[in-house]
Formats: C-alpha cells, structure tokens, sequence
C-alpha cells in the first residue's frame, strides 16, 4: 500500500601471504563503508547492469562493505551481518558473487530479500504453483464466465498487482461493484500473483467489505515500522529506476509515473539528509468496526498457489473479515512480515539485492514468512484449484 513519509600483493618478510591478503580485504572493506552516501546507493538510469566475468577480491570488499551499509541504515529485517561477514571475497565472476549472497539470503525469514544479476535471481528460484496457471494473461486482469451447473460462474482473475497509477487498471473497480451488485458467488483468481502494489487489491476489499474511503480497512497487522533514513528513500527509488531499466532492456516503453514516483521518493531522500522526517516511523493499526449489514455475504472463493505472494497476500488478509472468503488452492509463498522493498546495485559486481523498508507485527502473533497462508480447500499438485472452486459452489 502506497504512503507518503511522515514528517518530522607481495608479502613482507615474516607476514604469512594470506594475513596480508585478509587485511588488505579489511581495508578495502572498513574504507569503502566509511564513505558510502545515500547518494552514492541511487541508482543512475545510464547505469549498467551488466556482469563481468571477473572481480577482484579488494572489489568485492568493497561491495560488500556497501552493502553492509545498505543493511544497516536502509534495511527492516533480522540483522545478517554477522552472516554477511562469512561470505567468501575470493575473486569471482559476478555470476558466481551473487550465488555467494543468495546461499546466504535462502537461509534468512525474508521473502522479499533476494539477489539479482541481469534481472534474473540467483538462489533458488521461488517455487511455481502446481493448482492450475491464472485463467488471465500476464499483462491484464480479466472477467471471465465459467459455464457450471447448467449456468456460469464469473471468475476476477488478477495475475498481478502493477501500480495503482498504471492504466491496466482501468475499469476495474466499476467491474468489481458490479459484481458486488449482483450479490452472487463468484472467484478471484490469485494464482500466480507474485505481487506488487497492494493499492488496487486493498480497493477490492474495500468494495467487498462496504466500507468507505479514507478508513483503514480491517487488518490483522498491529502495526507498521518505516525506515525514513536518507539511506531507505534512496533504495526505495531504485526500485522504480530499475523497473525503467528493466523496461529499457526489452524494449519496451516506460510509464511517466515511473518517472515521476522515483523523483518524488528522491525529493523525500533529501529532505531525510535535512532532518525533516524521524529515522522511522511506526504506524499503530487499532482493530476496526465493519458495519455487519454492508457486507458482501456470499461465497468468494480466492484461487492461491505458491507463487501468490507479498501484495497478493496483503490483499488476502484484508479480506479476512469476509464472512464467506474460501482459500482454495495450495499454501501461498509466505512474504508479508516485511514490505516497501528497494534495491541497491552493489558498484563493482553490479548485483541487485532487494531490501525491504517496512516491517510488521500482527495482533495474534502469526508467523506466516517463508511458510504462507494455507488454503481452506486443499488442492493436491497437478490439479486444478478453479476445477476445486467450481465443484464447492452450489
């Protein structure tokens, strides 16, 4: 969900070859970290991307000197770095580097940390779902009726949550009150929603749930912690100039609002260097009222799967509430504990890593990170989860 910051080499005789390597990798590393900016983190949208087959180990020491520095002043989740510090520095291609930090970040409860080389994640890959692929193209949402028992079911497939500015959007919400209007069961189709901008999803909800705009909607999160330091605005702006660079590298075109979220996120990083907003915020979310005679009360059955995750399962637990939501899938991949991720382009490997800004807490104390939300109707591996929903309905 979208929220503006909030105010306020040659060995000298008796020194063993490889203690004089490991110092020089110290200072290398403790140099590179003094001086690292929040300037020095944005991303430039000339910037390459690109790999090299080689880098030396006093470069890699200075990568990860850099981000250390990214973790420990832009970074919401558990402390690593002590983990950091175990990884090798030996030279290495890039390829190589960026597998180095993902055997580390596999091992840490957070989805959304990850390391990238060229737009492709090193480590292992998230896992596919197995119930059956969204019944939507990559590129749009879709309503689609399903003949069932003699007449048709309507299925809101959303393969993707893109950003509330973007004009795939259009016509959604109209679509989502007439369905509302007509007051039967109908599916929305989640499956493979790796997530994004939980803006229009929580919209949905607010639909379902009969409540007006400009209130919270019912969340079993307690509360919210934002980084605001100039080091957190400067990774979350990365995260629009690399979707600019990512769309450049295919050819295809780049929306203003990608332009125009990344300069006003960099306007925030400066007023951070100015001391004008505290070094984080957290937002208390008190349990909310719904009036029980608004709401939507026949059965909604969401599609997940394993790949459902981050604002595709945001989207989910504001719809908590629902008296008849029904999860029918498989369990979803478990990425809601931490939120508002950036990256950093670390100056010499060129690899990405992804951090989140934002962490949460949730009222019953849930666990959900790496594990995900299970489904109320199981579905095994290579069946269909829409099949399983059409069945359920009467």
């Amino acid at each position: 969900m979208e929220r503006l910051p909030v105010f306020g080499v040659v060995s000298p005789p008796g020194v063993p070859l490889f203690s004089l390597v490991f110092t020089l990798i110290l200072f290398f590393q403790t140099e590179a970290q003094a001086g690292v900016t929040a300037d020095d983190m944005v991303l430039d949208l000339n910037a390459s991307v690109q790999g090299r087959p080689r880098v030396p180990s006093p470069e890699l020491a200075e990568d990860l000197a850099f981000l250390k520095v990214a973790l420990t002043k832009a970074y919401a989740g558990p402390n690593i770095l002590r983990q950091v510090d175990e990884i090798s520095l030996s030279e290495a291609s890039s390829q190589i580097f960026c597998e180095r930090l993902a055997a580390v970040f596999d091992q840490v409860r957070d989805s959304h940390l990850r390391s990238n080389l060229e737009f492709r994640t090193c480590g292992s890959r998230p896992r596919r779902g197995q119930v059956g692929a969204n019944v939507a193209p990559a590129d749009r949402w879709l309503l689609k009726k399903v003949v069932h028992n003699g007449g048709s079911v309507e299925v809101l497939a959303i393969p993707s949550f893109w950003p509330k500015y973007d004009a795939k959007w259009n016509g959604f919400l109209e679509t989502v009150k007439a369905l509302r209007l007509k007051g039967r069961s109908f599916v929305i189709d989640l499956r493979g929603n790796g997530g994004g901008d939980d803006s229009m999803g929580f919209e949905l909800a607010r639909i379902l749930l009969g409540m007006p705009e400009h209130v919270n909607l019912p969340t079993p999160m307690a509360s919210r912690r934002f980084l605001q330091t100039p080091e957190a605005f400067a990774v979350q702006s990365n995260y629009w100039a690399w979707s600019i660079l990512r769309l450049h590298s295919s050819g295809e075109a780049v929306p203003v609002y990608m332009h125009q979220r990344r300069s006003e996120i960099l306007s925030w990083m400066e007023r951070a260097k100015d001391s004008q907003f505290p070094l984080e915020y957290v937002e208390h979310l008190p349990e909310q009222t719904i009036d029980q005679k608004l709401i939507f009360n026949s059965p909604v059955y969401i599609l997940i799967d394993r790949a459902c995750a981050s604002a595709c399962e945001t989207t989910m637990q504001v719809m908590e509430r629902l008296p008849n939501r029904i999860l029918v899938g498989e369990n979803t991949m478990g990425a809601v504990e931490y939120g508002e991720f950036g990256r950093i382009v670390l100056p010499h490997s060129r690899v990405s890593v992804s951090l989140s800004t934002m962490n949460v807490t949730f009222r019953d104390g849930r666990r959900v990170e790496r594990a995900g939300y299970s489904p109320d109707l199981f579905v095994g591996a290579g069946d269909d989860a829409l099949v399983k929903a059409l069945g359920a309905i009467r």
